[in-house]
Order: C-alpha cells, then sequence, then structure tokens
C-alpha cells in the first residue's frame, strides 16, 4: 500500500502554507475542539466543572549571559492549544464551555526601547483568543469559581523528563484556589493521545512540510560531489529553505555523515572531507509552522555505488518498502512493523554471505542479532516534536495498532559499528551466525538508513517521500542527469 491516493484526490487540494504568517487561529480551535472532546469520552474521572491550565515557555538567556542566542520555540502542548509564538504567557480552556484565555505578562514601559511589545488587542487579534493581563489570572478563576483547576502532569515518553507544567500559587484571598488544583496524570496523556491521532488540516501541513523538505533533499542530490566538506551539504540544506520559505528551525541536529561516520546513528559534527567512493547519509528535517518532518537518505557522493554499497542499500530499501507495503490501519501494530523490518535486514544479510546460511530467520532474530546491524526501533511518532508523544511511554514491545492519523517514520538501517561487531563476533549465541571473514570486510563502510513520513489513513497508507529518488537505478540517474 505505497504511496496510494484517493482518486478523488486532486492536486487543486493542495495548501500553501506561509511560515511568517504562521497558521490560521481556526487551526488550532480545531485541535482544542478534540482535545475537550477527547477528554470528555476517555477520562471518567473529569469533572466537567473545570479548566485545564497550561504554561508557555519562557525566554531565558544563555546560561549567566545577558542575551539570547536563539529565537524562541513554544513550547509544543502549549502550541499546540493556541498557537502562539511569543514567550511568558498562560492558558486556560474551559471544559465546560469550551472558552480559550489567554494572560501575558506585561513588559515595562522602556522594553519598547529593545524589542517589539505587543498589546493586548494584538495578541487576541492574532491568535482569536481573548487576551487578559497575567495579573488577572487569579480573579478570572475566581469568577469562574470552577470545582476543579487541572495542570498538566507527567513525563515526556520519549526523554522520561517532566512535562512543562503551569506554576500555580495562589495567595491571599486566593489561596482556597491552591485546593482546587489537580494533578490527575490522565489530562496529559489525553493531550498526548489527541496529538498522535492528525486532523485534516494537520495532515495537509505536514505534507508541506514534507514537499518542501523533499525539494531540499533532491537540491542537494544535484549539489553534491567528491571533495565538499560534510558541513557543506548542513549549510546547503538550510539556506535552500531559508531562502525558499523563511524557515528559522531545524526539527533537529542536521545529520551529514560520509563513510565511516554514517555508522554513527546521531553524527552530527558534520566536519569530514569528503572522498570519492564515499557513501553519504543525510537525515535533515525542517521545522515549518511549528511541525516537524524527518527524512533520511543515503547516496554515494561520486553518484555512483560500489558493489558492496549496492547490495546494503538494497536489503535497506526492502525492509524499508517492505514494511510500508504491509502496513495495515487497524489490524498492524507498532510492534509488528519492527519485527519485520529486521527480519527483512536479517534475511538480506543471509543473501550476501555476512550472516551464515543453515539458520532460519526467526532463530537469529530471537537471538537478538538484529541489533548488531539496526540497534534502533524501525521509526516513531512525528509532529510538533520530531519525536512526538502519543504512545504513552510504551515501547514497540507493546501491541499499539496502527491507526488513522498516525504520522510514523519508517526508517529502517544497516550499520557497521565496530564495537557492535566485536560484541557479536565474541558472542557465544551470535557468533555462531556470523561469516566472521565475510563481516570483516565492511569494517569502515558507514552505514545506509532510508527514511520516510508515512501518513496511515482509513484504508490505505501514505509515503510523503514517494517523489525521491530511492532505489539504486534512480539514484544514480538522478545524480548522472544533474
Amino acid at each position: 500500500m505505497l504511496s496510494k491516493e484517493k482518486d478523488s484526490k486532486s492536486k487543486n487540494d493542495e495548501e500553501v502554507f506561509d511560515e511568517i504568517k504562521g497558521l490560521d487561529p481556526s487551526f488550532f480551535e480545531l485541535n482544542r475542539t478534540n482535545y475537550i472532546n477527547n477528554l470528555k469520552m476517555r477520562f471518567p474521572r473529569l469533572n466537567a466543572n473545570s479548566v485545564v491550565v497550561l504554561q508557555g515557555g519562557r525566554l531565558a538567556p544563555k546560561y549567566d549571559a545577558d542575551t539570547n542566542y536563539y529565537y524562541f520555540d513554544q513550547e509544543s502542548n502549549f502550541y499546540y492549544l493556541t498557537g502562539v509564538r511569543e514567550p511568558n504567557m498562560y492558558f486556560v480552556l474551559d471544559i465546560q464551555s469550551g472558552e480559550s484565555s489567554l494572560f501575558y505578562e506585561k513588559e515595562p514601559e522602556d522594553s519598547k526601547v529593545w524589542m517589539n511589545v505587543p498589546t493586548t488587542e494584538e495578541i487576541e487579534k492574532k491568535y482569536g483568543i481573548k487576551t487578559y493581563l497575567k495579573e488577572e489570572l487569579d480573579r478570572f478563576l475566581q469568577r469562574r469559581n470552577m470545582e476543579v483547576i487541572y495542570i498538566l502532569d507527567g513525563l515526556n515518553e520519549n526523554s522520561g523528563s517532566p512535562v512543562f507544567s503551569a506554576e500555580l500559587n495562589f495567595v491571599g484571598d486566593y489561596a482556597y484556589l491552591n485546593k482546587r488544583i489537580n494533578h490527575d496524570k490522565y489530562i496529559y496523556m489525553v493531550l498526548c493521545d489527541t496529538r498522535r491521532v492528525k486532523n485534516e488540516r494537520e495532515k495537509k501541513l505536514l505534507k508541506y512540510i514534507a514537499k518542501i523538505s523533499n525539494e531540499a533533499h533532491m537540491a542537494l542530490m544535484k549539489y553534491m560531489e567528491p571533495y565538499l566538506n560534510e558541513r557543506d551539504t548542513e549549510n546547503f540544506f538550510l539556506q535552500y529553505l531559508r531562502d525558499k520559505y523563511y524557515t528559522r528551525f531545524m526539527a533537529y541536529g542536521c545529520i551529514c555523515a560520509s563513510g565511516a561516520n554514517a555508522a554513527t546513528l546521531h553524527y552530527i559534527l558534520n566536519n569530514r572531507d569528503m572522498e570519492p567512493g564515499d557513501i553519504y547519509l543525510t537525515d535533515m528535517g525542517i521545522r515549518f509552522c511549528g511541525y516537524c518532518s524527518d527524512i533520511s537518505a543515503t547516496f554515494p557522493v561520486n553518484g555512483k555505488f560500489t558493489e558492496k554499497q549496492k547490495k546494503i542499500y538494497n536489503i535497506v530499501l526492502d525492509s524499508n518498502r517492505g514494511v510500508i507495503n504491509n502496513m495495515k490501519p487497524g489490524i498492524t501494530t507498532y510492534a509488528e512493523c519492527d519485527t519485520l523490518s529486521k527480519k527483512i535486514i536479517l534475511k538480506g544479510l543471509q543473501d550476501i554471505g555476512i550472516i551464515k546460511s543453515g539458520f532460519s530467520v526467526d532463530e537469529m532474530f530471537n537471538a537478538g542479532l538484529a541489533r548488531t546491524f539496526m540497534p534502533h526501533s524501525v521509526g516513531h511518532l512525528v509532529g510538533l516534536d520530531v519525536h512526538d508523544t502519543g504512545l504513552k511511554s510504551i515501547t514497540y514491545k507493546s501491541n499499539v495498532i496502527l491507526e488513522s492519523g498516525n504520522f510514523i517514520t519508517v526508517e529502517p538501517g544497516i550499520y557497521f559499528i565496530d564495537f557492535l561487531m566485536d560484541e557479536a563476533e565474541q558472542s557465544p549465541v551470535l557468533s555462531q551466525y556470523i561469516n566472521k571473514e565475510e563481516l570483516e570486510k565492511y569494517r569502515g563502510f558507514g552505514g545506509v538508513r532510508i527514511e520516510d513520513d508515512v501518513m496511515i489513513e482509513d484504508d490505505w497508507v501514505e509515503s510523503y517521500q514517494a517523489e525521491l529518488p530511492r532505489t539504486v537505478e534512480e539514484i544514480e540517474a538522478y545524480m548522472k542527469k544533474n
């Protein structure tokens, strides 16, 4: 089911987005509506006479300096429900009425000399949310007289860090409100679950982000030649998107790995001069209007694969395509995707002689041999964060089923990492499967990763990288032509 489109879909359905203007307030109004509906459906303990209070990110100088060295990037949960790009705000979502309210910290008058200071009216107009000064929050909640004030509490499933939570401490006449604060972790879990299922507006945005990211990757393939520094390719990718689409943020640190560097999964030094005959692994994505892309491509620096590179590349491509073609919405689990990707890789390595014949793929997989060559899972959710939330801290050992609206990467890889090769060769269990003489030929090879961003629909799946040259023949022809 690779990249299947509905017959009724036309190019005219494509929506164009603008990083400078940002997203329409209705985009986030839909997110809020979905969140409230999910709370009412999935949270049996929910007190309807309640509000949820979120705190936005704070603009802080670097270390002990007085200067900000970066462009402010909003906390993801706050952005998801508000669309607000400015720092130092609070947000109140009324569960009963659905009404939204923003509260901002007023800057001192002389701040206007140094920075843009928006007014209450300007914030309200920009985001379509009734806006007040921060000092009015206590009185606002007192007048609302809700029974419960929910705040986000829990751990991010990817980092294990506490979720950014509103700091509330009512004093004086408002001190009684402290007893109404509720830390039920389900408030955060339902928000993560809501973010996991992308709505139609989010799907259009994510497809657009993938489109411009694909465009930059293809331009990079045209630009590529021997003796460039890895940093040249990083700069080219960044500048291409900045020039054409006014982007400022990457989704994560750029991975531009050539030769043996491609065996380091999150290699970001990007400082080696590339040689003819090197394999080049790029893993770069953009953050655009708050949402991310995450794409990996592997191709030869001089435009022509060696026989060894071709063999490894084709195994990884088989794994990538095999997983995508076997994704069945409402049926396939994340665990099954991961298992299939690694079994295809083990079979491919067996076919080219790195792994000995005579052993079943199931036996080798159960023994843990796949980790030697692919020490990561086949994918993760993508959205506001490149490793998006929504699996509630559960891993590929779980039986979470793919459902419509999930946006997930499919990124199998094969890497020749010295210490993992040594570990396998010295293991009494794993060494029996390894053809050591053949494996040794691949020391210093690097690695291959092919990563698609895949949207799960009701009855089909769509890779947003379908336009990229992916087969050996397509890549060589494209690089030769350009």
